[in-house]
């Protein structure tokens, strides 16, 4: 389906040169609809810059992410041990963590590993460095900006970053309060940079529509549905319900009960939400055994994507407040897994924390333990 959106987009763009207006046999409606936006600015605009077929132009936005991520997040971890082996290390797991989002994953859940991957380690380094005052406010600011930007491509995908920055910058970085709060809000600010940047593209794009599209109601920005996504989510486990992961599933249930709801509508979203509720409440067992069902998937992929890095559960040389900062996101990418479907393309932010958090305790543990190593292997070879 997104393909077919993403056609229409790239035609609609270079039939009126207006970004989110997507042209089909149906004529001009917005792009992207019932699904977040991002790529579909994103995507067409390059398409039209690059002079690239539709196929080409997507490949090429996602490599790009991924690509600078890993660049970015090999870099950072380079220059906060200052290691070969460091180097050696993030880019051997951030290498096969991108090889398996972009050949096994695609999409636009890429976006969910790429910027973790890429502002955490610089992060790191800058948190660890003397030069806290300017650099730490112009990165939370950058930082901001791409949180906010990545969120209109998937929902949700820079939210584990923001909450990691908030703990770590709370708690880890030892920062007067003023530079603290200075911090924040260039982080805010960087965020509402992005935010205003899609608002005025859609409201750009509600006013041609406005204009040349007279018949039909310009449809308001799309955000991604929660009930829709939780009430599908339900169909985890097979049941005698009638619940499937399946969006026809969703959609014939509000017809059932509300015809005259729009799909994806405030009435739309508010049946699903009964529905929700009422199979909680009426199917208590059910609802449980798809709860634990999906916590054990979660637990799974957490075990896998974190693997060495569980060792911190006996000698951790991470500081606490870091820990602390690393796990805050990984619960949190890990809910929308729990909510709605435990599948790597769901968990995937989950996973890119957790491989960050080993690559980080291998160096932290590794380097620290290298000169005892060097010293060992010196005396060997001197009684040689």
């Amino acid at each position: 389906m997104r393909y077919g959106q993403l056609q229409e987009a790239l035609e609609g763009y270079r039939e009126t040169g207006r970004a989110l207006v997507a042209h089909s046999a149906e004529g001009f409606r917005p792009a992207g609809f019932s699904d977040d936006i991002g790529s579909y600015y994103f995507i067409p605009k390059l398409a039209v810059v690059a002079g690239l077929p539709l196929d080409e132009a997507i490949t090429a936005f996602y490599w790009l992410i991924m690509s600078g991520a890993v660049i970015f997040g090999c870099a950072g971890f380079a220059l906060l041990f200052r290691s070969t082996t460091a180097l050696l290390l993030s880019t051997t797991m951030l290498g096969v963590l991108s090889y398996v989002t972009l050949f096994k994953v695609r999409d636009v859940y890429v976006v969910s590993c790429a910027v973790p991957l890429a502002l955490i380690p610089v992060f790191l380094w800058i948190a660890k460095s003397d030069a806290k005052g300017f650099v730490l406010t112009a990165f939370s600011g950058v930082a901001g900006l791409c949180i906010s930007l990545a969120h209109y491509v998937r929902s949700h995908s820079g939210t584990g970053v923001l909450v990691f920055l908030f703990v770590a910058i709370f708690w880890h970085v030892q920062l007067a309060t003023l530079r603290r709060f200075t911090v924040l809000g260039s982080l805010v600010l960087g965020m509402l940079i992005g935010h205003g940047f899609f608002q005025v593209l859609i409201m750009e794009r509600d006013h041609y529509l406005a204009e040349h599209v007279v018949e039909e109601e310009v449809l308001p920005l799309t955000k991604h549905p929660f009930w829709h996504s939780v009430y599908i989510g339900l169909g985890f486990l097979n049941n005698s319900y009638g619940i499937t992961y399946l969006d026809e599933v969703a959609i014939e249930k509000v017809r059932s009960v509300a015809p005259s709801a729009r799909y994806l509508s405030d009435d739309y979203e508010k049946v699903l939400r009964q529905e929700v509720i009422r199979v909680i409440s009426d199917h208590p067992g059910f609802f449980l055994r798809t709860l634990f069902a999906k916590l054990g998937v979660i637990i799974m992929y957490m075990l896998i994507s974190i693997n060495v890095g569980l060792l911190t559960l006996r000698s951790n040389p991470i500081p606490q407040s870091l820990t602390m900062a690393f796990w805050c996101a990984i619960v949190f990418h890990a809910l929308v897994g729990f909510l709605v479907i435990p599948t790597v393309s769901y968990l995937l932010g989950m996973i890119a924390f957790g491989a960050l958090y080993t690559v980080l305790y291998l160096n932290m543990s590794i380097i620290g333990k290298l000169p005892r190593i060097q010293g060992v292997l010196l005396s060997f070879v001197q009684r040689l």
